[in-house]
């Protein structure tokens, strides 16, 4: 399902990219449809945002009517480029925002993030999507930062290989794992 949102989540998607970007901050979604779906039923999405201090009260103001939203938890998170999470709660849906980090890789995923059109309301929407490469990174950093322990991430991790196979970029993937110490996991990943 590459490009693709899992069908129900493209309301959601496109209103949460929408309000991102109308925060003054730069939003790719990192997609688990680059895995495989049978791995796991998605209960969370992942963003990547480019927030500054400057973006969170109109951040806040653009997600507390229909999300509950930590105002304390968000400044502490862009303050520390560290993460977030805000939920639907109308639906409990998880959204995790990930701060993105002032470091070359995230300039560069923000770069190559592919743009789609995804149905809002009828509408076609232009949604920023993470590459798989990006995505894989991303699950390799958060498995490492998490101890090694999520199961998860790792099934994501492998998940993304299996479906991405041949596609994958591998030299991409191999230099920017060096420089985000996670070699060691996609060599093993890879096998």
């Amino acid at each position: 399902m590459t490009g693709a949102v899992k069908e129900g989540r493209g309301e959601g998607i496109g209103d949460l990219h929408g309000a991102v970007g109308g925060a003054g901050a730069e939003p790719a979604v990192a997609p688990v449809e680059h895995a495989e779906e049978a791995v796991h039923e998605q209960v969370d999405i992942d963003v990547v945002a480019d927030l500054q201090i400057a973006h969170v009260d109109r951040f806040i103001a653009a997600f507390e009517r229909e999300f509950h939203v930590d105002a304390g938890m968000v400044r502490r998170s862009v303050a520390e480029r560290s993460s977030f999470n805000i939920f639907d709660q109308a639906t409990m849906l998880k959204v995790d925002i990930f701060v993105a980090a002032e470091d070359a890789w995230v300039v560069e995923e923000l770069v190559r993030a592919r743009v789609e059109a995804v149905d809002v309301d009828g509408k076609p929407a232009a949604i920023r999507f993470a590459t798989a490469e990006d995505t894989l990174l991303y699950k390799l950093v958060w498995y490492r930062l998490g101890g090694e322990l999520s199961e998860r991430q790792w099934s994501d991790v492998l998940g993304v290989i299996k479906v991405q196979a041949d596609r994958l970029d591998r030299a991409y993937l191999r230099h920017w794992a060096k420089h985000l110490k996670v070699s060691d996991l996609l060599a093993r990943a890879l096998g």
